[in-house]
């Protein structure tokens, strides 16, 4: 059933993410989302024939932005479901992250329209969203070590939209201090360098102002994966003092 049903309605999803009309591009990612949140493995078939569609979209200049947390957001979601997703898409998805990353990284005016302030938090999220189903997606595949090289762009990115930014959210926190946790399980020693040496993140000032957000005061699980991380981390941070 699965199979004819991706025969009917491919075709119809494929030519929609193409589309230059934003409505039909949102309405046929959002329907290709679905599929990988349901089918997980078996969209693998058809890896080949989006995933460089996708890409291809994510790199055009002149793709709504609006639109761009949509495609990122698949992304982050095959990483998540397609557990033998091809190691050579990391390398692509890498570059075109980090695109982004330098696009994001920076500052609007404070006189910015509120839509831009919105979508600017909004692709912030969705890119450390997507770059801790990275981590996690090449650690579950034994590949970790061959993205270390990357782990100074991926912390100095969250040291620079988290410090000193009136851009933030209560997620961008959060996930960015999981992301830091998750590194620090990947490679503590290297991790530990960086925030001490390196980057000097303030992890501290970023906990505690999760912790006195009302909203994260309320939300058990934000305090439970803040925790988790926050335990993570400040071991890590010692393990630099501890070795001199």
């Amino acid at each position: 059933n699965y199979i004819k049903i991706m025969e009917l309605i491919f075709p119809y999803i494929f030519e929609g993410i193409g589309s230059n009309n934003p409505t039909i591009s949102r309405a046929s990612i959002l329907c290709l989302d679905d599929i990988i949140n349901c089918y997980g493995d078996k969209i693998n078939n058809y890896l080949e024939k989006f995933l460089p569609l996708i890409m291809k979209k994510l790199s055009d200049n002149n793709i709504d932005e609006n639109l761009k947390p949509y495609f990122f957001n698949v992304v982050s979601d095959l990483f998540v479901n397609c557990q033998k997703l091809d190691f050579k898409y990391f390398k692509d998805i890498w570059i075109l992250i980090k695109q982004e990353m330098r696009k994001t990284e920076v500052n609007l005016p404070d006189d910015s329209d509120q839509d831009d302030i919105n979508n600017l938090i909004d692709l912030r999220e969705h890119i450390i969203e997507n770059l801790t189903c990275i981590i996690v997606a090449l650690n579950d595949l034994n590949k970790a070590d061959e993205f270390t090289m990357h782990y100074y762009d991926i912390l100095d990115y969250i040291n620079k939209i988290t410090k000193n930014s009136s851009h933030n959210s209560l997620l961008i926190l959060t996930q960015s201090l999981s992301l830091i946790a998750d590194l620090c399980r990947v490679n503590r020693p290297y991790i530990s360098y960086l925030l001490n040496k390196e980057l000097n993140i303030d992890v501290e000032s970023m906990i505690d102002k999760i912790e006195k957000d009302k909203i994260g005061g309320k939300d058990q699980k934000i305090l439970n994966e803040l925790q988790w991380a926050k335990e993570i981390i400040l071991e890590t941070k010692k393990l630099n003092d501890l070795n001199g």
